[in-house]
């Protein structure tokens, strides 16, 4: 199976296709839609992100890790 892929915007349920693709129609093809997300969701979780980390960030959380090399060499060792 050979596949293509590349970004439309449907117009009355219609999707076109790019010419340079266009011998891919030819015989039957498998269709996958996925959505993409709107530019607004995507905008507002990065500012939700963003807040977040702030808020991290306000807690002082890492204050008290005098060597943070040592420090990350110990949690790592966790994992054997």
């Amino acid at each position: 199976m050979n596949a293509i892929e590349f970004n439309a915007r449907p117009t009355k349920g219609m999707i076109k296709i790019p010419a340079k693709y266009l011998e891919f129609t030819k015989g039957l093809v498998h269709i996958i839609v996925l959505k993409k997300e709107q530019e607004q969701k995507i905008q507002y979780k990065k500012k939700e992100i963003i807040r977040l980390l702030k808020h991290i960030q306000k807690q002082n959380v890492f204050d008290k890790i005098d060597d943070p090399v040592k420090w990350q060499q110990d949690i790592r060792n966790e994992w054997k």
